[in-house]
């Protein structure tokens, strides 16, 4: 008997809404012990990036306090509340929520950078 066992997918995605980005558990596991997150857009790479800042960073004065993002992590998923961050990106990135809800994309890790990188360029079928 030969048999081909399936796994789960472990593909990090992240999900932008028009007021939020949602991460599924894959993704959202490199955000864990973020105290914050910085939330900037590369042009050239056409990705969103969601960098993590710990507690030192911000007791160090490292980033304003304007610029930093909670994330709430869930069992099952993480999530950035901000129709603000949304609205900057789709400022940037061609987004449109009045004939779609949401736009899934795949992430990867930068662990040196410590950054989560969406990648804009290809939408993730579902």
């Amino acid at each position: 008997m030969t048999v081909q066992w399936f796994s789960k997918s472990l593909q990090a995605l992240a999900t932008i809404y028009d007021n939020n980005i949602t991460f599924n558990t894959a993704a959202s596991r490199f955000l864990d012990n973020a105290y914050k997150v910085v939330i900037g857009f590369d042009q050239k790479e056409k990705a969103l990036l969601i960098k993590t800042v710990s507690k030192e960073d911000v007791s160090m004065g490292l980033y304003k306090s304007e610029d930093l993002y909670s994330v709430a992590i869930k069992p099952s998923y993480g999530r950035i509340h901000s129709k603000q961050i949304v609205r900057h990106l789709c400022e940037l990135f061609p987004l449109d929520f009045e004939n779609k809800t949401s736009y899934k994309y795949a992430c990867t890790w930068d662990a040196p950078q410590k950054v989560l990188k969406v990648n804009l360029q290809k939408e993730v079928e579902e």
